[in-house]
């Protein structure tokens, strides 16, 4: 979503900020450091009982049927999959905005082209799903329950920009999925390691900074890429799209 906006944006002074939290942070963040003229919330059903709040005046736009019957929230949620309802999402808000259809479309088309966005890749007898960046639990576990039969998963996190709150959403995403083997990779990965390993049961977590090639070697069966698609999630990616037999494929 934010790069989406932020391709659109370019040049009109306009800036972006991604912040994945919980309601609480959410709240404080605005009391102390940003006032955004523009909420946008993807996904807060996983915040339990903590609530959004939007300060009056403020247009705020989710694509999260949790805000369902909020009055104040504009509610865009048409889309088969993550991308179409991110796609629909940012361009409602940026035709609110004033920006042409034609410059939106231009800039979601440069993204794509430039970014990876739920690809998968046939790499020999690997198959490697790229599910960076979602920020969506509820789409990350769905993803889990399709693949079938977890027993054949490496989930391999990218720690690159990924917030404490996404890292606790992924120790339950790990848990509640039984996926048996987690390869944890980037930034400050030994105490995201230490951190999951006291959190997730039944999963093996291993940290990895090796190049490429190897990483892939300690994967088998599924490999489902999560956290960043920037810095070493981008590197791994962009080796395994190198020599995919088929590649983007909509899931």
């Amino acid at each position: 979503m934010a790069r989406l906006l932020s391709a659109a944006l370019e040049g009109t002074g306009a800036s972006v900020e991604e912040i994945s939290s919980s309601g609480l942070i959410q709240r404080l963040l605005y009391r102390f450091f940003m006032r955004p003229t523009v909420y946008i919330i993807t996904s807060a059903s996983d915040s339990g009982p903590e609530r959004f709040v939007v300060p009056k005046g403020r247009a705020f736009y989710t694509s999260d049927i949790h805000f369902l019957g909020d009055a104040d929230a504009l509610l865009v949620s048409s889309g088969k999959n993550l991308e179409q309802r991110a796609v629909a999402l940012s361009s409602r808000v940026l035709r609110d905005l004033g920006l042409s259809d034609e410059k939106i479309t231009s800039a979601f088309e440069r993204v794509r082209r430039q970014f990876f966005f739920k690809e998968r890749f046939t790499v020999g007898e690997r198959t490697v799903i790229n599910a960076g960046d979602m920020d969506d639990p509820a789409s990350e576990e769905k993803l889990f329950q399709t693949i079938g039969e977890t027993g054949d998963v490496t989930a391999v996190l990218f720690t690159d920009y990924v917030s404490e709150h996404r890292i606790r959403c992924y120790a339950r995403l790990f848990t509640d999925q039984n996926c048996p083997r987690v390869i944890v990779s980037g930034p400050d990965s030994e105490r995201i390691v230490k951190f999951l390993s006291k959190n997730v049961l039944g999963s093996k977590i291993m940290l990895f900074a090796g190049a490429e090639h190897e990483l892939l070697e300690q994967c088998y069966g599924t490999v489902v890429c999560l956290g960043s698609s920037e810095g070493r999630g981008r590197s791994f990616l962009s080796y395994c799209s190198s020599f995919s037999e088929n590649i983007s494929e909509n899931m």
